[in-house]
């Protein structure tokens, strides 16, 4: 390994897009990127041309190349110049199609790679979702996935527990593959308690997708407003369901009770107007959205997902079934107790922040850096069955 020419090592972060929306994962990695150590040197490339967030990854000191056009060969090549001409010493790749790319390059030239893993792999879930019309299709990219990761990624960054096992179960590969570093939280101190308002607010953030279960949030909000006739459900977030949203609102009758307020930057002042936090996502990596409603001071609905049980916190998250009536009732719960609920809220945001905080994200993506280079200089072994370089 060599330092020569920048004075430090470089990690080179392959991304599949910098943010057409501004994603969860990029998001995160643009907040690493502001609050990086200096120890080591970072730059990007990423495969899709639209990139949201190119600007704010460069104003945080970090050079970002566009690999280009052609598919993943020129690609393939364009990333191998790149490599050689930056004096890369670890690679480091973000979601699908990146990973594959990514790995492939650090076997060619024997460097290590780390991939991010951001969601758990279960395939029922995803096709009961409706994210995918049949098993086939995320099989096949989940068989990609779990191949080339045998034998091209040395560590995975797992950002929770349930997602680290059930990566071990479906790419059948030892715990000391993987490393769990949970997502950062942050999000300003609170400042002053929560008023009982006399028009309740239910809030959701997320992308407008079927994976997300806005659909049914859609559907439970009848039962809520049979009671409480002045709710309303704000949907935060852009995304490709917004219209088949809009007309399932129309034809349940609750159109008028339904906001969609598409993408927002002020999601810590919408979330602190709001009075109920809902979700209803059929599957995630880490429910960093829930984490963020807490932070916020705000009660929690959710379905019952092992995730959340992992990362929620036990007093102001409220699990229901996946049924409406039922889920309903907990949301009707939450603001017959509001005050209670709040104050929960309150108390255990300074838990969120405390565990979720960017210091333990920092510190814990590094450590695995820190780790790839000492293997790469043979100062620590490799394992057994991960791949050499």
């Amino acid at each position: 390994m060599s330092t020569r020419k920048y004075g430090l090592p470089t990690v080179l972060h392959v991304i599949s897009s910098l943010g057409v929306l501004g994603g969860g994962a990029q998001r995160q990695l643009l907040l690493y990127f502001q609050h990086r150590s200096p120890q080591w040197r970072h730059l990007v490339a990423y495969q899709h041309p639209k990139a949201l967030l190119r600007e704010e990854v460069e104003a945080a000191g970090v050079p970002t190349v566009w690999l280009g056009g052609g598919g993943f060969l020129p690609q393939l090549v364009r990333l191998l110049r790149l490599v050689r001409a930056e004096g890369v010493n670890v690679i480091h790749t973000h979601l699908f199609e990146a990973n594959l790319l990514g790995r492939a390059v650090g076997r060619l030239l024997r460097l290590p790679v780390i991939t991010s893993l951001v969601s758990t792999l279960d395939v029922q879930e995803r096709v009961a979702s409706g994210a995918y019309r049949g098993p086939w299709k995320y099989r096949l990219s989940l068989g990609l996935e779990s191949a080339t990761g045998r034998w091209g990624t040395w560590r995975f960054i797992a950002i929770s527990e349930a997602v680290k096992q059930t990566a071990m179960r479906v790419m059948a590969l030892p715990e000391g593959r993987f490393q769990v570093v949970y997502r950062a939280v942050q999000f300003p101190p609170l400042d002053g308690g929560r008023p009982v308002r006399p028009h309740p607010t239910l809030i959701c953030v997320g992308r407008l997708v079927p994976s997300k279960g806005q659909d049914f949030l859609i559907r439970m909000l009848p039962y809520v407003l049979a009671q409480r006739p002045t709710v309303r459900l704000q949907l935060v977030g852009p995304g490709p369901e917004r219209a088949s949203l809009e007309n399932l609102a129309e034809e349940l009758g609750v159109a008028e009770h339904v906001d969609f307020l598409g993408l927002r930057e002020d999601i810590f002042d919408l979330l602190q107007r709001a009075d109920v936090f809902v979700y209803a996502s059929w599957f995630e990596g880490f429910t960093l959205v829930i984490a963020e409603a807490t932070a916020a001071g705000i009660p929690v609905v959710s379905v019952d997902l092992p995730v959340t049980r992992e990362t929620a916190t036990p007093e102001s998250v409220i699990f229901a079934a996946r049924d409406e009536e039922t889920f309903a009732a907990a949301v009707l719960r939450v603001l017959e107790e509001l005050p209670r609920f709040n104050d929960a809220a309150r108390r255990e945001s300074e838990v969120v922040r405390d565990r979720f905080g960017v210091g333990q994200f920092v510190h814990g993506t590094e450590a695995v850096y820190a780790e790839a280079v000492a293997r790469r200089t043979g100062a620590v072994p490799v394992e057994r069955g991960a791949p050499r370089w």
